[in-house]
């Protein structure tokens, strides 16, 4: 995940976003240098832990039997469920622990299949987004984007 894009017709905002990789004072750096600047433009924090994958896997749920299937016998193999859990994922090198790696576990869930992948996030209740994405941070980019981007629609 890279630096995100401007939004708007005259460029108000800016969703700024980076993959923690497990590194939560990344985020925290990032909160700092955008509240002292005084920026022309509301800035968003994108910050997903450990990766954008973790976000989409907290959207996840099952439709149909084998998807439920494939989502039981990855818990079983982990020892906790990855859409519940994302932020204990780790991206990881062939040789050491792949069965962690997210982007693996969310292929395996969708089948590599980017529609399905996008359904994660579209479909899945904001509810369930938040209380699943609480220690991926996508709690909080949801909260950020509920309190910073209105004031510029309503211009």
């Amino acid at each position: 995940m890279t630096t995100g894009e401007f939004l708007g017709a005259e460029g108000e905002a800016l969703v700024l976003a980076k993959d923690l990789d497990s590194q939560p004072d990344r985020r925290e750096g990032m909160r700092q240098a955008r509240d002292e600047k005084q920026a022309r433009f509301v800035v968003v924090l994108a910050t997903p832990n450990p990766k954008r994958e973790a976000w989409a896997l907290n959207g996840f749920v099952c439709d149909g039997a084998d998807e439920e299937q494939k989502l039981g016998h990855l818990c079983q193999q982990l020892g906790f469920n990855p859409c519940e859990e994302a932020h204990r994922l780790r991206y990881a090198s062939l040789a050491s622990r792949p069965e962690r790696d997210p982007k693996r576990i969310l292929g395996d869930l969708t089948n590599q299949n980017s529609e399905r992948e996008e359904r994660c996030w579209k479909e899945t209740a904001l509810a369930t987004l938040r209380e699943q994405g609480e220690q991926t941070y996508l709690k909080e980019f949801l909260a950020e984007v509920k309190d910073r981007l209105p004031p510029l629609l309503s211009k």
